[in-house]
């Protein structure tokens, strides 16, 4: 509940893993990774009374010159995410393993603002924002061990991400809007080579 009983902290996660095995050689296993929050927010800190000349410096004397943490009732974010993973792992024979992966990540936060409380506050109506981003990632690699002190890995990773922002109030003199994405590719050698029996 907070300080003043109106900032209540919601928190509900969940997640999970699956492994599965087809064969002695085969192993495909997924996770979910999910979370959904919800929260209410004060006002930043802000100044209380006339100040002094501000050439100096002033000392904060709470409830005094300044007010840490005033109520803001109709101030909200929720946020929420969500993670997912599959993966295959084949063993080709002796010296060959095959790994290739697929993760993708989603995230949002929605904030609400709307005219009760002090200081700045969106006249007429309620200020929302809100952000959502994502990001896929797709690996693939070749893992080869010649002998126990030498290993060989082959590589590729792909990855895209996005992130959309998103603005509105009262009138539409302030509404805003972003969308953004970018992708790389990635191609990688390891050559490790273990000495002296790896100590």
């Amino acid at each position: 509940e907070g300080i003043d009983r109106e900032d209540d902290a919601d928190n509900l996660s969940v997640r999970g893993r699956v492994d599965f095995n087809p064969s002695s050689k085969t192993n495909i296993s997924g996770r979910i990774y999910a979370s959904d929050a919800s929260v209410r927010l004060n006002l930043s800190p802000t100044t209380k009374g006339a100040l002094p000349d501000i050439k100096q410096i002033i000392n904060a004397n709470p409830d005094v010159n300044f007010i840490s943490d005033l109520n803001d009732p109709d101030s909200l974010q929720m946020s929420n995410f969500f993670s997912k993973q599959i993966s295959l792992t084949q063993v080709i024979n002796s010296q060959l393993v095959s790994k290739t992966g697929y993760q993708w990540l989603k995230t949002s936060r929605k904030n609400e603002n709307g005219p009760l409380g002090t200081g700045f506050q969106p006249r007429g109506g309620t200020r929302v924002t809100k952000s959502d981003g994502q990001i896929h990632t797709f690996n693939t690699k070749v893992i080869w061990i010649p002998s126990s002190s030498y290993i060989i890995t082959l590589g590729y990773e792909y990855e895209l991400e996005k992130y959309e922002n998103v603005g509105t109030g009262p009138t539409s003199n302030g509404n805003s809007f972003t969308s953004v994405d970018q992708s790389s590719n990635v191609f990688f050698v390891q050559d490790v080579l273990g000495l002296l029996d790896d100590k």
